[in-house]
């Protein structure tokens, strides 16, 4: 599982076992922890700084399955907002608070970003953070305070009802267009975070894949590119591609992921464009709508625009997915995930 930069400012975790209840605090916590094979969620009190009396709680599991990642930290304002994530700790940084955003950017991940400051709303301002990449600007939302002393990638809610609504809300756009197959009315809907030249996203989907067709008739499938930019070359051209043929034709999008995942030993920066342009022409596609597709700014603009939703909704991973809106680990040979769904099946 790889994890992704523009949300991983780490900060020092040390964990000891709590108690667990399903306190209103807890239901927003399980929005954005794993759903694991095994394991042990640990918890402690954060005694770094918090701006504004919010009060704050370091979370991570303990498990023996390797698909099973999590570190966030869960902060409540005296208002009784919920905040689960990985905030940028900026207090020790010089200027203003999107300078200090800017420069903790640059320090701490060599990433070049731009920040704009938007409007207050309950004591924080809103911000968005744009990452300026070779493949285009990935838009990152969040919040900061006036005093400069947190940056908060992703969303405040008052309980779990209006965060998974916030959650819902802002990946529906996405989802719309990405590829997507299986009925509208499924009792279970899978929306996969995956990379191309991830090799963990490729086992997944080999593992996951006869499971789909299995259950073809009962659970839609969303695939949402999530190109890990930085570290994987030919990522974003393979996403690229993948969208232009979508576009075109749905059924060969699916052979185009299987052929990519086939053949992502063998691929590089200098021959992925090569060969989809030869999957495309063996396919049967339109060439020169092929062509017009993939320069197009709408579907490099789809792509980045969810790989911005991914990083706002603290998706820090690839594979990661969502089943009905739970994210669940794939265990072994995705069996956590499969069990997981056939479960759900199983009750409707």
């Amino acid at each position: 599982m790889k994890r992704l930069a523009m949300i991983s400012i780490l900060l020092t975790l040390a964990f000891g076992a709590a108690a667990q209840t399903k306190s209103e605090a807890d239901l927003v916590l399980d929005l954005f922890a794993p759903l694991c094979s095994s394991g042990m969620l640990k918890s402690e009190p954060f005694t770094g700084t918090l701006p504004g009396r919010m009060t704050g709680e370091l979370f991570s599991f303990e498990s023996e399955d390797k698909s099973c990642h999590f570190d966030a930290v869960r902060v409540k304002t005296v208002d009784g907002r919920y905040y689960v994530g990985n905030p940028w700790p900026i207090a020790g940084m010089a200027g203003t608070p999107a300078e200090k955003i800017r420069n903790i950017a640059w320090e701490a991940l060599q990433l070049s970003v731009v920040v704009e400051t938007g409007a207050a709303e309950f004591g924080l301002q809103k911000v968005k953070v744009t990452q300026v990449t070779e493949a285009g600007r990935v838009v990152v939302e969040g919040t900061v305070d006036p005093s400069g002393i947190m940056y908060f990638p992703g969303e405040f809610a008052r309980n779990a009802t209006e965060m998974k609504a916030k959650r819902d809300t802002r990946l529906a756009p996405i989802v719309a267009a990405a590829p997507t197959r299986g009925p509208k009315d499924a009792p279970v809907t899978v929306v996969e975070f995956s990379d191309f030249q991830c090799p963990s996203c490729r086992m997944a989907s080999e593992q996951f894949e006869p499971f789909l067709e299995k259950h073809a008739d009962k659970i839609r499938y969303v695939r949402i590119d999530m190109p890990i930019i930085s570290s994987h070359p030919w990522a974003f051209p393979a996403a690229l591609i993948g969208r232009a043929i979508w576009i075109q034709s749905p059924d060969a999008f699916w052979k185009y992921k299987k052929a990519v995942y086939a053949s992502q030993s063998d691929l590089n920066s200098f021959t992925i464009d090569q060969f989809g342009r030869s999957f495309a022409e063996d396919h049967g596609l339109d060439m020169k709508r092929f062509d017009a597709d993939l320069a197009a700014e709408t579907t490099r603009k789809a792509i980045l625009d969810g790989l911005g939703t991914a990083f706002t909704m603290q998706v820090g991973a690839t594979p990661t997915y969502f089943v009905n809106g739970t994210i669940v680990s794939t265990g072994i040979e995705s069996g956590n995930l499969k069990g997981h769904i056939e479960k759900l099946l199983a009750s409707k």
